[in-house]
């Protein structure tokens, strides 16, 4: 097993091979989530979009549901998901969030 600590797309372009399926969890691009990171642009999507574009092995995206993030992706496939935050809120319930699973 190998742990890197590199810029998500260094680390994708590096590991990138034929054979190589890329699983890629980026932050929600909403201020809805909990904030315990810092929120993707719409610039962060699209450039996301056109690294994933120029790869040889196949990939998995998480994102947050919206209309932007689905226009981004347009021509894959989808799979809608409600994620339960592993964080709690100051009532010590989690919430709930709605995500989809993309591929190509």
């Amino acid at each position: 097993m190998t742990v890197e600590n590199l810029d998500w797309e260094r680390c994708v372009r590096l590991y990138d091979c034929a054979d190589a399926l890329h699983f890629i969890d980026p932050p929600y691009t909403t201020q809805n989530s909990l904030g315990a990171y810092k929120f993707w642009t719409p610039g962060d999507v699209l450039r996301l979009r056109g690294v994933l574009d120029e790869l040889k092995g196949k990939w998995v995206v998480t994102l947050n549901d919206s209309p932007d993030n689905r226009a981004v992706f347009k021509g894959c496939s989808f799979k809608p998901v409600s994620t339960h935050a592993s964080m709690t809120g100051k009532d010590g319930t989690g919430r709930r969030f709605a995500e989809i699973i993309i591929t190509k």
